[in-house]
């Protein structure tokens, strides 16, 4: 038998004499169990939380941000995204835009981070798509689709022609919320909000946000 086993078996089996030595040991066990399941139970809490958190947070964007000291924007990006895609360790690349607007739908607004995006290039570097639950990001890639086609489409004869605002509606790029601004601005799918940027355009009467 070997050296554990036989301490433990000469406390637990104790004789009638020695009955408070068992109920003593049987008390220090439940206790030091109970004090290892908390603690088995409190690091799997936090490695689960941690876990969750970072793969949120990693799949939501990029491993990697390459942004310019001016925040004037990379103007050659294509044919950098085509250098670093030839790199080893490389799996994805994708552009992507931010800009701080104000986003309203009545009255009421907030501030937001804008970030735009090309569809099909955002899939290859993170899930953010992937997380929609409420409408579809499939939108987006039709507005993207429909700005690579070249050509005006025809002015509507009237502005207050309904066919005309239905073509205006129907022409505005589509955007997505997150939960708790949509709820804030009381908007649901489909709804109409006014973005507001204040990198706007340069007037006799200064700058005018667009």
């Amino acid at each position: 038998m070997r050296f554990e086993l036989f301490v433990a078996s000469r406390y637990l089996r104790a004789k009638r004499r020695q009955a408070v030595i068992g109920v003593i040991t049987g008390i220090s066990i439940a206790g030091v169990a109970a004090g290892v399941a908390s603690l088995v139970v409190a690091l799997a809490i936090n490695n689960g939380f941690r876990q969750d958190l970072q793969d949120r947070l990693l799949g939501s964007t990029s491993h990697i941000n390459l942004l310019r000291v001016q925040s004037d924007g990379i103007k050659d990006w294509r044919s950098l995204m085509n250098r670093l895609s030839k790199q080893a360790r490389i799996v994805a690349t994708a552009p992507a835009i931010y800009e701080q607007v104000l986003i309203s739908r009545g009255p009421r607004a907030r501030g937001a981070v804008l970030k735009g995006m090309l569809p099909d290039e955002e899939r290859k570097v993170s899930d953010l798509l992937s997380t929609v639950t409420k409408g579809s990001a499939n939108g987006l890639e039709e507005s993207a689709q429909n700005a690579d086609k070249s050509g005006a489409q025809p002015a509507s004869p009237s502005p207050t022609d309904l066919r005309g605002v239905e073509d205006r509606v129907a022409a505005m790029p589509p955007i997505i919320l997150g939960k708790d601004m949509a709820d804030e601005l009381g908007a649901t799918v489909s709804s109409i909000v006014l973005v507001t940027s204040p990198q706007g355009e340069l007037t006799p009467f200064g700058m005018v946000p667009k």
